[in-house]
């Protein structure tokens, strides 16, 4: 027993041939005065060792507890999350828009339209812009969605100013031609036929110049394609001979310069009496 003890001990290079080896002082090597092993001195990775090290977690458990806790701050398990690069250049960090749902291609994106409304163009230029700054399929969508709500809401608006103001301005025809309306609206709709102007080019007339001022430079241009039922095909007829009130205020002032027609009116003939009543209701209609 004695020599199996003293073989298993032997150390050469020990000063003493003790137990273990003398350490310094005389104090065994791994005795009470040695510090006790990290719980992760057995980690392979130094870097992951030199980590734990600074950030003081005591033993395992709290290290699990840490991880623990940062994955229900953050929300979601670590193979879930993305980091989003604030100004991204390279395609590799554009790449993460990919994981966080980008169509692979900018026709990918589905994109509507409205009814009637739609622009082709714009929508190209939508998929591509969406698909050069990251937005997801459903992002797309949705931004595409509000705008076209929101153009659709402008356009009504629109449409509804325009309606106003032709309304209020073909008021004011009526009231500035009195019974002469009508006619003066069919010589410029006819003016309009005559010249070729089509419905589009009369929209973008009134789009620059107004509904009211259209309208009486069409009759303008009509009546001085020579007599109204010269130009007029079918003659002015249908309208009878309604004046507007500057028409019939200048036909006064003529049959006031007409001596014949002074005499007839002064000595009572009727029908000359009638023909001025018709004129002053015409020119100074209620």
């Amino acid at each position: 027993m004695r020599r199996h003890f003293v073989l298993m001990n032997a150390d050469p290079g020990a000063a003493g041939g003790g137990v273990g080896g003398a350490g310094p002082g005389g104090a065994p090597a791994g005795g009470p005065g040695a510090p006790a092993p990290t719980w992760y001195a057995g980690f392979a990775d130094e870097g992951l060792r030199s980590w734990v090290a600074s950030k003081g977690l005591p033993n395992a458990e709290e290290a699990v507890r840490s991880y623990h806790n940062a994955e229900r701050f953050l929300g979601a398990p670590a193979d879930e999350l993305v980091r989003v690069p604030k100004n991204p250049t390279t395609a590799d960090e554009f790449a993460v828009f990919d994981r966080l749902g980008r169509p692979k291609e900018s026709a990918g994106y589905e994109l509507d339209t409205p009814a009637g409304a739609g622009d082709e163009r714009f929508v190209e230029w939508a998929k591509t812009t969406f698909h050069k700054i990251g937005l997801t399929g459903r992002q797309g969508k949705e931004v595409s969605a509000a705008w076209n709500a929101y153009m659709t809401e402008q356009n009504a608006a629109r449409v509804e100013e325009y309606t106003q103001v032709t309304t209020a301005e073909e008021l004011q025809l009526k009231q500035e031609w009195g019974a002469g309306f009508e006619r003066q609206m069919e010589t410029a709709r006819r003016a309009a036929q005559q010249f070729g102007f089509t419905g589009e080019a009369v929209d973008a007339l009134e789009q620059a110049m107004g509904y009211k001022a259209v309208v009486k430079f069409m009759a303008n241009l009509g009546s001085k394609m020579g007599a109204e039922h010269e130009f007029i095909p079918g003659g002015p007829g249908k309208f009878g001979d309604a004046l507007t009130p500057a028409e019939a205020q200048a036909q006064i002032t003529a049959k006031r310069a007409d001596s014949g027609f002074v005499k007839r009116y002064t000595e009572g003939d009727t029908t000359a009496r009638a023909e001025m009543e018709r004129l002053h209701r015409l020119a100074y209609p209620e």
